[in-house]
């Protein structure tokens, strides 16, 4: 026979799991569909060229395959300041 605790518990983490699915299908049924509503700004805080340029320019590529469209920004050395 199940004691008391290890009842209560399984009925307490079955309450808990049912909450979690409720509120995660609440919002993702209220999710905005148009999400971002404005470009997307890639701040590349390096020199133009380099490994961290080169991998946010393979990023932005691969992003905007869908239907974000990317800025992509330079802030480093080769901009000045």
């Amino acid at each position: 026979m199940i004691s008391t605790a290890i009842h209560e518990r399984r009925i307490a983490f079955a309450g808990w799991l049912l909450l979690a699915t409720v509120t995660l299908t609440t919002a993702a049924a209220f999710a905005d569909e148009t999400y971002p509503a404005h470009p997307v700004r890639i701040i590349v805080p390096s020199a133009a060229g380099g490994g961290t340029d080169i991998t946010a320019r393979l990023i932005a590529q691969e992003l905007s395959k869908s239907t974000v469209s990317l800025s992509l920004s330079r802030t480093g050395p080769a901009r000045g300041r």
